[in-house]
């Protein structure tokens, strides 16, 4: 059974199915620390297109979770972290491609 949840990331609203309720957590939580990401960028480079946010948002967590993993934080046969990452990712580009 699939069921729509609402995130808001950036002051947009987005919605997304997920298949379980421990989805809903985790992707609450997900769609928090992107927001706090892009919160972030927007901070320091004020006046920057929403698109540039998210990218440069993305690449702060690609760097944090890289990172993590060349140092033994994160194992690299972490195969479930690994595709949640690749669908979020994807969502992301999706609605990006959306806005254009």
């Amino acid at each position: 059974m699939s069921e729509e949840i609402k995130i808001k990331i950036f002051d947009e609203e987005y919605k997304l199915r997920i298949n379980s309720i421990n989805g809903k957590k985790w992707l609450t939580g997900v769609g928090a620390y992107v927001d706090q990401k892009m919160k972030e960028v927007s901070d320091k480079f004020n006046n920057l297109p929403s698109k540039h946010v998210a990218v440069l948002a993305a690449l702060n967590i690609a760097d944090e979770y890289m990172s993590a993993q060349k140092n033994g934080d994160v194992s690299q046969t972490d195969e479930g972290l690994k595709n949640n990452i690749i669908e979020m990712s994807n969502r992301i580009e999706g609605v990006l491609q959306s806005d254009s």
